[in-house]
C-alpha cells in the first residue's frame, strides 16, 4: 500500500518555503525549491505511513498543521544544503546556524503523534501518541 496522503493533499508552495528561508520568492530557484518540497513530503509519507482517513476508512482528513510545518522545515533544510551547503548565515546582529540532525529530530518529534505503527505484520489503527509516549531512547 502506497502512502501518499501528504504528497497528494498537503499544500506547500514555494512562497511558504521562501518565507521560512527569509528570502524574496523572486530569488528562489523554483525547480530546486519544488524538488525540496516534494522530497520532504515523500519523507513525511514514508515516516508516517498514515492515510489520514476518518474512522470510516473513506473520508479524507485534513493534513495536520504540524505535519505540514515539519515538511516546510525539512524542505528548507534540503534547499539550504542544495543551493550552497549553507551551515550558517548572518545579517547584521542576527546570526543563525543550521544543524541537520537537530532539524530532523525536531521534525520527527512533531510528526510522531501522527505516525502509524505496525504490530505483527498488520496495522494498528491508532496514533502512536495514544499507545506509547516513549521515544527511541526509551525516555518519556
Amino acid at each position: 500500500m502506497a502512502y501518499t496522503a501528504v504528497q497528494d493533499r498537503a499544500v506547500i508552495t514555494v512562497s511558504y518555503l521562501a518565507t521560512t528561508l527569509r528570502m524574496p520568492e523572486a530569488q528562489m530557484q523554483t525547480e530546486i525549491a519544488s524538488l525540496a518540497i516534494a522530497a520532504a513530503k515523500e519523507q513525511a509519507d514514508a515516516y508516517l505511513q498514515n492515510l489520514f482517513l476518518d474512522s470510516d476508512g473513506v473520508t479524507e482528513l485534513a493534513i495536520p498543521a504540524t505535519v505540514v510545518y515539519g515538511c516546510i522545515s525539512l524542505a528548507a533544510r534540503f534547499y539550504r544544503q542544495e543551493i550552497a551547503g549553507v551551515q550558517k548565515t548572518s545579517f547584521g546582529d542576527f546570526k543563525e546556524s543550521y544543524d541537520e540532525m537537530a532539524t530532523d529530530m525536531q521534525v520527527k518529534r512533531m510528526w510522531r503523534p501522527y505516525k502509524k505503527i505496525r504490530i505483527a505484520g498488520g496495522r494498528l489503527d491508532v496514533n502512536c501518541i495514544n499507545t506509547a509516549r516513549r521515544d527511541y531512547t526509551g525516555n518519556e
